[in-house]
């Protein structure tokens, strides 16, 4: 989260400097001309592809990570300019999806622990501001040097509760 502002920053003065470069090229009314028809272009894939979205979810009690892709591919298709387009396009492509799912999966499998910082604990942010109150008690279990048998107090922890 700390990165977005920067990157979004960094895709703003990209986008300036693409729309003026490419402005200076093909002159100014083809360049508002192109950003729009890639801005309708977008939307209508956008639009698309929700809808085939919609339709996985109403089929699929659990639809896959994929369906995540189509409100970012939407917003970067609103932003003006060429790049984020481009990114938008390319975001809705299922081959970049399954590749960037990979690239996520593999991230969140490799061991690698995610902080969310927020509106949780300040003591501890794995609690995620959940406070849970339980007791417990210790079980410990005797052995006599048989397998199974739990030695001389004879008392089997699936057994309480029972009479």
């Amino acid at each position: 989260m700390r990165h977005l502002i920067p990157a979004l920053f960094i895709l703003f003065v990209v986008e300036i400097i693409v729309i003026i470069e490419v402005g200076s090229k093909i002159g100014a009314l083809y360049t508002v001309t192109a950003l729009f028809a890639f801005m309708i272009l977008g939307v209508a894939l956008v639009k698309a592809r929700f809808r085939a979205a919609l339709v996985e979810m109403q089929n699929n009690p659990r639809p896959s990570l994929h369906l995540l892709w189509i409100p970012l591919a939407g917003f970067f298709m609103l932003i003006p300019g060429f790049v984020s387009d481009a990114i938008g396009v390319l975001l809705l492509i299922p081959q970049v999806q399954h590749f960037l799912e990979r690239r996520i999966t593999d991230g969140l499998n490799s061991g690698k622990s995610f902080w969310f910082y927020g509106q949780g604990s300040a003591q501890d942010p794995r609690s995620g501001g959940r406070i849970i109150d339980a007791e417990y008690t210790e079980v410990h279990e005797e052995h006599s040097g048989k397998e199974g048998d739990l030695g001389s107090s004879g008392d089997d922890p699936k057994d309480s509760g029972r009479s």
